[in-house]
């Protein structure tokens, strides 16, 4: 086999981000579950969606390709939608209180270089740039009505004092906002783009991505709406209601939803209210106001800067559309009332919630209880702890130095001296997961490891081993699949980092392989190959990107940017092009779902 071969077959393609669950519109008890999350409360929503989401792995990419998700992905690789690690419904729910992280009460750490979900309070603000600072709580007075017998709602009458049924408290930093209530804090950090969740006993809480809140609601969004294509969404055999409101629960619309809008003076009658403007919005000429706010209120003082933080904020939070929530934190003028339609399996005849801010106060961040806290990391039920544990001692470098290129070059000699040539062949093949691919001008290059690959092939043609490799490295690359796992299987044995390549090019292979090859070999699972090459070899940099992406695929993705981020916080490594390849899809993510992110996110 020619050296150029070799190294062609070395480049092993990026996965992409695969589509989500496409779940069955017959299918009650999972939509049920499913739309129920747009009533649920908010600590409990993005739990319910994540559990019920994951029940069905992803079986077409078309539902993702609608929407856009996946035309950023670097290199397409032929996805099978195959079973991936299947995350137990509400294995994930907010409410349940998850293990402490093993690495919370460690010796201080060197400082990492990125955000992860193993940074803790000791460290969050250093990593993060700057300290949190004091917030402005704002709490609403909250009242619920059902929508009158003809279905007109009073989204454009302020309800009155005496109603109000229940208290909200919301509150807009710099930077940060979040909401706080019986089910603890909720807190959505601009500046690090993170989600922090303390629990309502106030010993434990979580640092996720935001982009994996904003990936659980686009894949619901996507899956069933089919891409934002349907009008109608299916409840049951007889119900059904407009993807309007799925878009206002999910805060998520494929295409501006055409609202028009008035805005008038508010009327003397409506009291705190009436010294600005009411803003109403239509879905029709002749049809009824399904949303309205008021601004100018005597005695709010809110800066624009907040205003802005606070309606990010209510993407998450509340059942308001995007648009109407696009068009409020645009106009800049500080909102002080709102009223909004809500359409849920809840109220399937509709209910307006009305809210009037009450109030205002200093809320200083250390007042939220999150230094007596305790770090737990997310997905507790769905990745193994021993995995865990080792990817947070490459982290605090429990580990030692990642292997540098020369490393690889002398592990490859040493192999080569022994007569070990499929070792050796696959320890290149882990060198370029370490690094990607090899580079086209290999002499004068640091990658020691792909300057000697002509050597390599030359000591080892004639070797029954190494013939092996070679012949699985290129049938991989010519996508015969069968043909590469069957000369890849008597090395799923090894250990180190010949061990790690062996194992994570089956679990690829199978991956593209789908169906038949899963059927083929029954005892093969590629998560759990990935898992296993993953912990032999922590630093391996391109396994977090095919971890993840296996994570994604049934439907987890708050364990999918565990690994996205664990990846490209390693110390000692740059971000690889294939790891890379996850800005690419956070940048998608913000232009698809703009509202779920702070107003400057897509520049």
């Amino acid at each position: 086999m020619s050296v150029s071969t070799i190294l062609l077959a070395l480049s092993l393609a990026a996965t992409p981000p695969a589509g989500p669950s496409r779940l069955d519109p017959t299918d009650i008890e999972a939509l049920e579950a499913l739309l129920r999350a747009m009533d649920a409360p908010a600590e409990e929503q993005e739990a319910a969606s994540d559990g019920d989401t994951s029940d069905e792995a992803a079986e077409d990419d078309a539902v993702l390709e609608d929407t856009g998700l996946d035309e950023e992905a670097a290199e397409e690789e032929a996805g099978d939608g195959s079973e991936a690690p299947e995350p137990d419904a509400g294995a994930a729910a907010d409410d349940d209180e998850p293990a402490p992280a093993a690495s919370a009460e460690a010796s201080p750490a060197p400082l990492p270089h990125r955000m992860t979900p193993h940074v803790g309070m000791d460290q969050y603000e250093a990593v993060r740039g700057s300290a949190f600072g004091s917030a402005l709580a704002l709490n609403w007075q909250v009242t619920v009505a059902p929508l009158d017998d003809s279905g007109a709602p009073y989204a454009d009458v302020a309800f009155e004092d005496e109603a109000h049924i229940q208290s909200r408290t919301f509150f807009a930093g710099s930077n940060w906002a979040g909401e706080r209530s019986v089910n603890g804090v909720w807190i959505y950090d601009f500046e690090a783009s993170r989600i922090l969740r303390l629990d309502a006993a106030g010993s434990t809480y979580t640092n996720t991505s935001a982009f994996a809140a904003a990936r659980r609601n686009v894949d619901i969004y996507a899956a069933l709406s089919g891409g934002g294509q349907a009008e109608e969404i299916a409840f049951g055999p007889q119900t059904s209601f407009h993807r309007f409101w799925l878009e206002a629960a999910m805060g998520v619309a494929a295409a501006p939803a055409g609202l028009t809008h008035t805005t008038r003076p508010a009327d003397t009658e409506e009291g705190a209210l009436s010294g600005g403007t009411v803003t109403s919005w239509y879905r029709g000429e002749d049809s009824p106001a399904i949303a309205s706010a008021w601004t100018g209120c005597s005695g709010v003082e809110i800066s624009p800067a907040g205003h802005r933080t606070l309606i990010t904020a209510f993407a998450h939070r509340l059942a308001i559309h995007p648009d109407i929530l696009t068009a409020l934190r645009d106009g800049g003028e500080p909102v002080c009332g709102l009223s909004f339609t809500v359409i849920s399996p809840e109220t399937p005849q509709g209910r307006v919630e009305h809210w009037r801010l009450d109030g205002t106060e200093p809320l200083p961040f250390d007042a939220f209880g999150f230094d007596e806290a305790t770090l737990a990391l997310p997905g507790q039920d769905l990745i193994e702890d021993s995995l865990r544990e080792t990817i947070a001692s490459a982290l605090n470098g429990g580990l030692g130095d990642p292997p540098s290129p020369p490393d690889f070059m002398v592990e490859i000699q040493s192999l080569q001296r022994e007569d070990d040539f499929a070792g050796a062949l696959l320890t290149l093949v882990q060198e370029t997961t370490h690094f990607d691919l090899c580079p086209a001008e290999t002499i004068g290059s640091e990658r020691l490891a792909c300057a000697g690959a002509e050597r390599l092939a030359g000591a080892g043609t004639g070797d029954a081993g190494f013939e092996a490799i070679s012949e699985a490295t290129q049938a991989a690359g010519e996508g015969a699949h069968r043909l590469a796992v069957e000369r890849l299987l008597p090395y799923l044995d090894r250990d180190g980092h010949a061990g790690s390549a062996a194992r994570a090019m089956v679990a690829r292979q199978l991956i593209e392989w789908g169906e038949e090859g899963l059927a083929e070999h029954p005892g093969l699972d590629p998560a759990g190959l990935l898992t296993e090459a993953l912990a032999m070899d922590p630093f391996a940099a391109n396994l977090y990107w095919h971890l993840a992406m296996r994570y994604m695929v049934a439907g987890a993705p708050d364990e999918a940017w565990y690994f996205l981020d664990t990846g490209r916080a390693l110390p000692g490594r740059a971000s690889t092009p294939t790891l890379g390849q996850a800005e690419a899809l956070e940048q998608r993510l913000r232009l698809l779902a703009p509202a779920l992110f702070p107003g400057n996110a897509a520049q």
